[in-house]
């Protein structure tokens, strides 16, 4: 049932596939600004929150997709300090909210279909603009610029042959990113089959959205893709995981070529998730993966009681990993395949788990609300909000002031926004 394929390997692209170091280690205040944080999908949060004192901060209609921050003091932020939110929703809306000062303005942008995944906020040149894909098959570069009157008008949308229900990534600074430069590379799947690598332009070469590369997999790509210094990873609907070569690299290989993909028991809708040299994910096959990346092989798995939606997030040791299955379980098991410990919050775990400073565990059920989990597995608290929560918790800073106390946010189903602080 599960089958490693090895495409074009030698022991020159085997050496290649270093890792990137982990770029956002506990500690570090940083913004949240992808599904699962950064382009790694790790789930941590670099700050705590000082207490849980949950409040109602709006509503935006039926959202899947997780809430997104432009928030933290950062020498990479030209404009200042500046603090908001990011969520879009079925209606096809990308909303953006502020939750603290330094100018950012609320604005709405309306695309021509629903939305079901979560925007990136690209940090290039330091105009933090919105990436994001909807049903009517367009993937929108959208202007955040809080210094700009275009706030919130589309620079630039690519046309793909289907809906874009996977969440993006991309580069994320000049000397932290996965791929060693900001040089603008973005990524994401796509139901036409195919994962999609676009460049944005920089504003001299007219904020565009350029086409890279594209490779077309089995099956509908709406698992959301990470990265390291060569290959891009994503599930694909079609039961495999794949390793797509980010960029050309001489006579070896070029760019949108496969490296190795690895056959599970069935679709792929988590993301996966990448640290110390292998990369975590689910699938509906009701099995946890980890694949070593250099080796590329089947490091091990491990099965639950249902599927696993879920994405999976690394401990603040790096020791553990944390990922929920619909059979109603939160799963902790090490990064060396070995089970540590599960807890029962009674409904389907699709929302993935995402993990603050204290290494704390915030994960959402399909029954009410969001659970506060211990890292020994108890329930520290429950945010009840009466209604399911696919879409997983960001957590961020969101004022100025020195230190790692920061905030949490979640957004239910039905589209009510919370702010755990």
């Amino acid at each position: 049932m599960k089958k490693l394929t090895l495409i074009s390997i030698s022991a020159v692209a085997i050496t290649g596939m270093s890792v990137a170091a982990m770029r956002f280690l506990p500690g570090n205040v940083t913004p949240w600004r992808a599904f699962h944080a950064f382009a790694e999908r790790n789930g941590i949060g670099a700050n705590t929150l000082a207490s849980y004192n949950t409040s109602s901060i709006g509503s935006i209609g039926t959202t899947y997709g997780s809430p997104v921050l432009t928030s933290g003091p950062s020498a990479n932020f030209s404009y200042g300090y500046r603090g908001a939110l990011v969520v879009c929703n079925t209606s096809g809306d990308v909303c953006c909210l502020p939750i603290s000062g330094g100018g950012t303005q609320s604005w709405t942008y309306t695309t021509g279909g629903a939305i079901y995944g979560t925007p990136w906020i690209g940090n290039l040149l330091d105009l933090d603009d919105v990436f994001v894909g909807s049903d009517d098959n367009y993937f929108y570069r959208i202007s955040n610029d809080p210094n700009s009157t275009n706030q919130g008008s589309v620079k630039a949308a690519y046309q793909t042959g289907g809906a874009i229900r996977s969440s993006p990534c991309g580069d994320e600074s000049p000397a932290s990113a996965p791929g060693g430069a900001n040089d603008g590379y973005i990524y994401f799947g796509c139901d036409d089959y195919k994962i999609y690598s676009l460049r944005a332009q920089t504003p001299t070469n007219g904020d565009g959205l350029s086409f890279e590369w594209s490779y077309t997999t089995g099956g509908v790509v709406e698992s959301s893709p990470t990265f390291d210094s060569v290959n891009v990873y994503v599930g694909s609907d079609d039961g495999y995981m794949y390793a797509i070569r980010r960029k050309d690299n001489g006579s070896l290989w070029s760019k949108g070529d496969l490296c190795f993909r690895y056959q599970t028991g069935d679709a792929i809708r988590s993301t996966p998730c990448i640290y110390g040299g292998k990369i975590f994910f689910g699938s509906r096959d009701d099995y946890i993966y980890a694949i070593d990346v250099t080796t590329q092989s089947l490091s091990w798995s491990y099965q639950t009681g249902g599927n696993v939606d879920s994405s999976p997030a690394v401990s603040k040791s790096g020791s553990n990993i944390y990922v929920g299955s619909d059979d109603g379980y939160l799963y902790c098991i090490s990064t060396g395949g070995t089970y540590q410990w599960s807890l029962n919050l009674g409904s389907p775990i699709k929302s993935s788990p995402a993990v603050a400073n204290d290494g704390t565990i915030f994960v959402g059920t399909d029954s009410d609300g969001v659970y506060h989990v211990s890292t020994s597995g108890s329930v520290l608290h429950h945010f009840s909000s009466g209604v399911n929560v696919y879409p997983s918790v960001a957590i961020g800073k969101t004022d100025a002031t020195s230190g790692a106390t920061g905030r949490a946010f979640y957004v239910t189903t039905a589209g009510n926004i919370y702010d755990i602080k």
